[in-house]
C-alpha cells in the first residue's frame, strides 16, 4: 500500500487544524519524539522551538555528525526557510541511518 493512501476524506480547508509539526530523533537505542500544536494555532515556525529543544539535549550529536543534524541546527538558528512536516523527513532519515551505521549497538 502506498504511504500516500488514506481512507480519510476531509475538507482540505481543515488541514491547518489537524496537522501539527512533529520530529523523531534516534539515540542510544531510544527515540526523542516532539510534537507541536495545530498549524492553525501555533503557526509554521513551531519547528524553531522543536529543533531548539532537540539541539539542547545532551544526546544530540551536533553539527558535522550528519547533514540531518546540520539541518536541525540550521532550523533552530532560523537559517533558510521554515521547516515543514515534509522537509524534516529526509534529514530525520539521514540522522537515523548515520546513527544506525556509526553508533548503534546491537
Amino acid at each position: 500500500m502506498s504511504p500516500f493512501y488514506s481512507d480519510a476524506d476531509f475538507d482540505p480547508r481543515l488541514f491547518q487544524k489537524v496537522t501539527a509539526p512533529r520530529l523523531i530523533y534516534s539515540f542510544n537505542v531510544s527515540h526523542y519524539v516532539a510534537r507541536g500544536i495545530s498549524l492553525e494555532s501555533g503557526g509554521p515556525a513551531q519547528y524553531v522551538g522543536i529543533t531548539l529543544a532537540l539541539c539542547g539535549q545532551g544526546f544530540f550529536r551536533g553539527r558535522g555528525y550528519s547533514t540531518g543534524e546540520d539541518y536541525f541546527d540550521d532550523k533552530r538558528r532560523r537559517i533558510g526557510n521554515n521547516a515543514t512536516n515534509g522537509t524534516v523527513v529526509k534529514p530525520s532519515v539521514v540522522a537515523h541511518i548515520t546513527y544506525m551505521v556509526l553508533d548503534a549497538k546491537f
